[in-house]
Parts: C-alpha cells; sequence; structure tokens
C-alpha cells in the first residue's frame, strides 16, 4: 500500500490525474495505481510515453470492460 501511495504522490506531482484501486486476487489485496481513462487506445500510448519519458515509471496499458 505505501508504494502505491508513493508512486500516486510521484505521479500527481508530476501533473498527472492518479488514483489508487483495489483488487483482490485470489485472495491477495492488491493496490493499482491508475492514470486517467482513454477514449482510445492512442490516447493512452500518447500518456504513457508521456509518463515514461518525463518520471521513468513504467507502466501497462490496461482495456476496461
Amino acid at each position: 500500500k505505501n508504494n502505491a501511495q508513493h508512486q500516486k504522490e510521484i505521479l500527481l506531482n508530476g501533473g498527472y490525474e492518479a488514483r489508487i484501486e483495489n483488487i483482490n486476487s485470489n485472495g491477495i489485496l492488491l493496490y493499482i495505481v491508475r492514470v486517467g481513462y482513454f477514449t482510445s487506445r492512442e490516447d493512452a500510448m500518447k500518456e504513457q510515453k508521456s509518463i515514461q519519458r518525463r518520471l521513468a515509471i513504467n507502466s501497462i496499458i490496461i482495456k476496461n470492460e
């Protein structure tokens, strides 16, 4: 949880709208840091590249269904 909060603060300080979501994976509570909702994969990829370039944070793009 502390790591997720730290990552969220880095993103917020970098100008990104970040939030923490809790998910249960096989009985283990995970804290996921997420940025934005995007209307297209291309928009998500632009934001991903910006985060990597500016903050050196690796990320993955997840499609909400």
